[in-house]
């Protein structure tokens, strides 16, 4: 039987611009399409287990303004099942993507607002054994510590994207189950560095001095077109993807740990949840946007 993903996370009305080339300091240059979508590390990630057709819930907070209610409509529109806290002191959260045409490579600038308020209430949400909990560090440390706590408390597996890379508190670190990392992520949590250079074998033994010696947790590294290793229970697995051709990279990463916890939430073990992650991932890099290019992606 299949379980729950269950998501708390960040949510953005996204302001999307695509340039000929980034500009240099000082200079302006034009944008030759614009749009509007919605994401939020969080919000994207919720959004591929959906569309993908896992059990869901997201968790998050917007503000009490034109954005908020949108976002309400979104969620409704797309049959999305979902807490979400309001507040008045803080406009919901905004992202500004600027993706290069050539390509593909995008660079994000994003007001958190709502997203980083101090308190929001997981009261209304209950997992069951095997369900997954997932979050990602646009909100608040001390409250993923909170909603993590409750999940491990009733069974489910944990998995973290510490995206954006910041200092990860030490009781956060001990309630994870999974790490979902880039490289820079990687650098930052374990202080491995050349990790490009460094052969399978030799990366697990320097993680293993670096402060990851649990047996029970998992780490997943993200590589770009390249695929993903995984590091689990002291061994190395590759997984390469597939060529394609690249249109815009924004939102893949959340597409991957969306993809990867749906994986979970049906029984899969890590390898085959990873090979069908980097598979997802893959396949939404061929379109514009964040959440318009998982629709586009998966034909729907």
């Amino acid at each position: 039987m299949n379980k729950k993903v269950v998501v708390f996370g960040s949510l953005n009305r996204d302001y999307y611009f695509e340039l000929l080339r980034f500009p240099n300091k000082g200079e302006t240059v034009f944008s030759n399409i614009t749009g509007i979508d919605f994401g939020g590390k969080g919000l994207n990630q919720l959004f591929a287990c959906s569309l993908l057709g896992a059990k869901h819930c997201f968790i998050g907070t917007i503000g009490d303004d034109d954005a908020g209610f949108a976002l309400q409509v979104f969620f409704k529109n797309n049959n999305i099942t979902h807490i979400l806290n309001k507040t008045k002191d803080l406009y919901t959260g905004t992202a500004y993507i600027f993706v290069e045409k050539e390509t593909g490579e995008n660079s994000i600038i994003v007001n958190s607002g709502a997203n980083y308020s101090k308190e929001v209430s997981f009261d209304k949400i209950f997992f069951n054994l095997g369900d997954i909990a997932s979050s990602v560090f646009e909100v608040p440390q001390h409250l993923i510590i909170r909603f993590f706590s409750k999940a491990k408390s009733q069974g489910a597996k944990t998995v973290l994207n510490p995206s954006p890379s910041l200092q990860i508190d030490p009781l956060l670190k001990e309630l994870v189950d999974v790490f979902i990392v880039n490289e820079t992520e990687l650098m930052s949590l374990f202080e491995v560095y050349n990790i490009k250079t460094e052969k399978s074998e030799t990366a697990i033994s320097f993680l293993q001095k670096k402060g990851f010696p649990q047996k029970d947790v998992a780490i997943v590294l993200t590589l770009g077109d390249k695929g993903a290793l995984l590091y689990d229970k002291g061994n190395c697995y590759e997984f390469s993807s597939q060529k394609t051709n690249v249109v815009d990279t924004t939102g893949a990463g959340d597409c991957f740990s969306g993809a990867l916890c749906t994986a979970l939430s049906r029984g899969c073990d890590l390898q085959t949840a990873v090979k069908f992650a980097v598979k997802m991932a893959g396949m939404t890099v061929q379109y514009p946007g964040t959440t318009s290019s998982y629709q586009k992606a998966f034909g729907k």
